[in-house]
């Protein structure tokens, strides 16, 4: 199964779900609770696997869609009736939500969206870099370096027949320099800063770097982003940053991000798993809400093509 997504906050519900006849038939024999069991299923499945087309995984057996659903474990004739009604499927020992990707096209298409925000991203960062490039002055021609005995500076008047002839049987051979590479070697706390001021300057700028703060830094594993793991690995993590508006404070709440918040570990998984809507993703969910009653942006487009919309 592929890696989890968590960039889903909601489910599509039908207006319909109350009086279709398989809800009906369900609140008859397992009451309310029978009803919401299934949104509650719904909603598990969105937040847990929204994009493997209802599956759950090979070990979710009974128990866990009982408890998934959040009705007593022994009720076995509750996950029987579903399968009865066809509201749940078994293939192969693996449960799953029928017609899910249909109902819950949002959520289906969940990891298809993040890919493209990651490749958003990354293209984004390279044209900042090609940029960055043509900025740099180009290094000046280093003086051509003469082998040592052309090096050796001759004498004032240009005679050298009463210098004294080189041993060359006894003197040592110069020692050659080694160059080597230069180990990975994590950039300092107060660079980090300098980079966040820079690309994120209506973020809450740190009073004081904290040795908790220089320690969380340091032990960043940099994971994806370009190759150098350097500074240039933090400059595209905070470019990526700028691409989610509620972590700028453009949230309900307006709460803005802090690098503390951002350098821990669960926090930067998040953000680099796209565990939030890009301001891209945020106008075609706003588009599809408004102007579709909750249908995807495709669904929405063959309605306008045939005149339904």
């Amino acid at each position: 199964m592929a890696g989890r997504v968590k960039n889903v906050t909601d489910i599509r519900l039908d207006v319909e779900f109350a009086e279709d006849f398989r809800t009906q038939k369900i609140m008859r024999k397992f009451g309310a609770e029978g009803a919401l069991g299934l949104i509650f299923l719904m909603c598990y499945c969105a937040k847990h696997y929204p994009s493997d087309s209802g599956y759950f995984p090979m070990n979710f057996d009974e128990e866990d869609l009982l408890f998934a659903c959040k009705v007593q474990l022994d009720r076995t004739d509750y996950v029987q009736m579903l399968l009865d009604l066809e509201i749940i499927g078994k293939d192969k020992d693996r449960f799953y939500i029928c017609e899910w990707d249909e109902m819950q096209p949002w959520a289906a298409e969940a990891r298809a969206r993040s890919e493209k925000a990651k490749k958003a991203a990354a293209a984004r960062w390279k044209k900042v870099e090609k940029q960055r490039d043509k900025k740099k002055k180009v290094p000046s021609e280093q003086p051509e370096i003469k082998p040592d005995a052309q090096a050796m500076p001759e004498h004032e008047s240009g005679n050298t027949e009463n210098m004294p002839e080189a041993d060359s049987g006894n003197a040592p051979s110069p020692t050659p320099t080694l160059y080597v590479n230069t180990p990975y070697s994590p950039p300092e706390g107060e660079e980090v800063v300098e980079a966040f001021c820079e690309l994120l300057p209506d973020l809450p700028k740190p009073e004081v770097l904290t040795d908790p703060l220089r320690r969380k830094i340091r032990k960043c594993k940099c994971e994806g982003g370009p190759p150098e793991k350097g500074i240039e690995w933090w400059r595209w993590y905070f470019s990526l940053v700028k691409e989610y508006p509620r972590l700028l404070g453009e949230g309900e709440s307006g709460w803005k991000a802090s690098i503390p918040w951002l350098v821990e570990p669960g926090n930067m998984a998040k953000v680099l798993g796209g565990g939030f809507q890009s301001r891209e993703q945020m106008e075609v969910n706003e588009f599809t809400s408004s102007s579709g009653q909750g249908m995807s942006e495709e669904e929405y487009a063959r309605k306008l093509a045939v005149g339904d919309g």
